[in-house]
């Protein structure tokens, strides 16, 4: 904690947050973290519940003392049991989403259902940036993030195709938040700036 803060806090940062299976398997892995963070972290800090098969009853008890809940939805089996998560997950407490496609769309249908405060991270496909904005139209308490080598990424990179990272530049609107590493988001979105790609209201 002391190491991740300390980086944190030389990149800009005021507040990290951390998440980890092993913690949401029992309330002693996570009050042991909590206490230790609680100790060691030079700055705000938030533990995260990670929903996973069968666990749904430990994250209920556990939801009043973390930061929020994060859900990765990769394929159909996996969304069926996150589904109720959302279910029993509290209204007020943030939903972190992990998730693209059909899982992305099923996470937000049950988060009209459950009226759940979401946020979606590491957005990077043109098509889920999409159904962001749309959902945000229509009132959907959502929010999300891009990571920053995803958005200032160039032309011949291969880890985002060039029409995602095109579509990343065309709805600034709809993006709350950068991440990344924390050495390189304040330098790469200070050179975008100087570049005329965005302004410092943004």
């Amino acid at each position: 904690w002391r190491q991740l803060s300390s980086k944190a806090l030389a990149g800009g940062f005021t507040f990290i947050g951390a998440s980890d299976p092993e913690l949401s398997k029992s309330s002693q892995g996570f009050n042991e973290t909590k206490s230790v963070a609680m100790k060691d972290a030079f700055c705000d800090f938030g533990v995260y519940l990670e929903a996973a098969e069968e666990n749904a009853s430990v994250l209920k008890q556990l939801a009043p003392f973390a930061a929020g809940v994060v859900i990765r939805a990769r394929d159909q089996v996996e969304i069926d049991d996150m589904m109720k998560h959302l279910e029993s997950w509290p209204e007020t407490s943030p939903v972190l989403v992990h998730a693209s496609g059909q899982g992305l769309a099923a996470i937000l249908f049950g988060a009209v259902v459950q009226s759940c405060e979401v946020h979606v991270c590491k957005v990077r496909r043109r098509q889920d940036l999409g159904m962001i904005a749309a959902a945000k139209k229509r009132g959907l308490s959502i929010s999300c993030d891009v990571d920053v080598t995803d958005l200032c990424a160039t032309p011949s990179s291969s880890h985002i195709r060039s029409d995602d990272r095109m579509a990343l530049w065309e709805n600034l609107d709809t993006i709350d938040a950068v991440n990344g590493p924390h050495e390189l988001v304040l330098p790469l979105l200070m050179q975008a700036e100087r570049e005329g790609r965005l302004d410092l209201e943004w």
